[in-house]
């Protein structure tokens, strides 16, 4: 018996019409290192992809130079079936990055463990064809910088010479005159251990208020002019490179963040027991990235510490910490040692400006919040 071909074209697009109707299966996801541009996350279907909202791409998917918490600048993108992050910079050859993707962010997946995935361009045929390190980011990160800022940070891309960075760091106003006298000339520089970062202190006697050269001169920032920090491109690097080029950092300065730090003041989100879900910690201002890592401590009620990773978030305001295994329910706290500051200084429960003339705040204030997992 043969069946007519319309009979068969029939059974063809019903068969078609049940498959599509069928809701894709998830599949591993798989993240890559594309190009020296490109850095993809594969493995999501058409509706998880619909469901995932633009601002919260950078929540599951970063990418950091490898060894830092810092996440690199750049710009994401759900094309081609797939999430793709492009970088201010180009990714340079023979330098090591780490791509942190959080799956239980993402509805369905909410057990799967972190992605964590070390990947790199490949180093040049020639050692001297290596790219030269360039300047990777300066902190803080935000696009306003309180004027009694104390310190900054800047991140370079490989190990930098024991150079100082007298006379490599410029800070200039919006009319592009130097503002002189502004950072404070240290025979001892501060680098990293692995010297990829420098730290740069803001002259803090113009920086203080009532200290002679604040009275002379007055603070380097103003609230509400513009200002642009150069890095000069002749700091030489370990290899005694210059840098790849010259670095301009534009920002403007705010109000100055005269008052202490509160625990009672930073909100602590909810996480569920049995789940994976990032904890977050939201400060009303900035904190120092440079002592967040080793300044915020998370354990269970007991003292036990619990063990994940606490990153900082793009902003400084904001910071996360998911845990190696699912959250037990119970009774957690959030302890703050007291090296943590903000950028201008300012410490838990003591403000960097103080007032001589009035009562030192009390030594015992509030370092530690307590947050129950249900």
């Amino acid at each position: 018996m043969f069946v007519r071909f319309p009979a068969v074209a029939a059974l063809f697009v019903a068969a078609a019409a049940v498959f599509a109707c069928a809701p894709e299966a998830p599949r591993p996801i798989e993240v890559a290192l594309a190009s020296p541009t490109l850095v993809t996350a594969s493995g999501l279907t058409r509706a998880e992809l619909t469901k995932i909202p633009e601002s919260d791409l950078p929540k599951l998917f970063q990418v950091h130079v490898a060894g830092s918490a810092i996440a690199i600048a750049g710009k994401y993108a759900v094309a081609n079936g797939r999430i793709e992050f492009t970088p201010a910079f180009p990714f340079e050859a023979g330098q090591s990055y780490t791509i942190d993707f959080r799956p239980s962010a993402i509805p369905g997946r909410e057990h799967e463990a972190a992605i964590a995935r070390t990947v790199s361009l490949g180093t040049p045929a020639r050692a001297s064809a290596a790219a030269a390190t360039s300047v990777v980011s300066i902190e803080p990160t935000t696009g306003v910088w309180p004027a009694n800022l104390l310190r900054m940070y800047i991140h370079f891309s490989a190990p930098m010479s024991r150079e100082s960075g007298l006379g490599k760091i410029t800070l200039r106003d919006a009319d592009g005159t130097e503002v002189t006298d502004a950072f404070l000339p240290l025979e001892a520089d501060f680098w990293s251990p692995e010297h990829r970062r420098y730290t740069v202190f803001f002259d803090p006697g113009r920086v203080k208020r009532g200290i002679l050269p604040n009275r002379q001169r007055g603070r380097a920032l103003v609230d509400g002019h513009r200002y642009v920090i150069e890095i000069a491109r002749e700091w030489r690097d370990a290899e005694r490179r210059p840098l790849a080029e010259a670095f301009r950092h534009a920002f403007t300065a705010g109000p100055a963040i005269e008052r202490p730090m509160r625990v009672e003041d930073w909100k602590v989100s909810r996480v569920s027991g049995g789940s994976r879900d990032p904890l977050m910690v939201t400060f009303p201002w900035p904190i120092d990235r440079g002592l967040a890592d080793r300044a915020l401590i998370l354990q269970t009620a007991a003292g036990q510490p619990v063990p994940g990773r606490g990153v900082l978030a793009p902003g400084d305001v904001a910071w996360s910490f998911t845990p190696d295994a699912a959250w037990t329910p119970g009774d957690y706290q959030l302890s703050a040692l007291p090296i943590l500051e903000d950028p201008c200084g300012n410490q838990i429960g003591r403000a960097f400006e103080v007032d001589m003339n009035r009562a030192a705040p009390p030594a015992d204030a509030k370092r530690t919040i307590t947050f129950k997992v249900s």
